[in-house]
């Protein structure tokens, strides 16, 4: 749901932006959740055709900023790949914060709406830090 919603905010930069979700305990080749897609279609946005992947060193490699829902996703890409740990954030310390975003799978749809509606605050509060980020990676960013 992120990644589709990062994708909504980024449509009409002026640079393309390239953005991609991958799971760390995710096993390859499922569909998202149709919860998500119902959300995301809400908005205008398919990601009907993505699948679920596992993070690895080759795709971690492909990106400036990497961008976690929860703590122990965190903690875990950055013990399995150290070298790239400074580029590893909780997506909620883009917008200020330091908490999880909590994953909505198995609820009811208004949970993935509630989760929805916390990635857009983030965002809102937090695109200029993503921008600068990704652009930018070697910059501390202020707490």
């Amino acid at each position: 749901m992120a990644q589709g919603i990062l994708m909504e905010k980024t449509a009409a930069e002026e640079e393309p932006w390239r953005i991609a979700s991958a799971g760390v305990y995710a096993q390859a080749g499922y569909p998202p959740a149709q919860n998500t897609l119902i959300i995301l279609a809400e908005r205008g946005i398919d990601l009907s055709d993505q699948q679920s992947r596992p993070v690895t060193a080759e795709l971690v490699g492909q990106y400036q900023l990497i961008l976690t829902m929860e703590q122990g996703h965190k903690e875990a890409l950055q013990a399995a790949f150290p070298s790239d740990a400074s580029r590893v954030y909780l997506f909620s310390e883009m917008g200020g914060e330091y908490r999880d975003i909590v994953d909505p799978i198995g609820k009811a749809l208004v949970d993935y709406r509630d989760t929805a509606q916390e990635i857009d605050a983030f965002l809102e509060r937090g695109f200029e830090r993503i921008r600068s980020l990704s652009r930018h990676p070697d910059e501390p960013i202020a707490s």
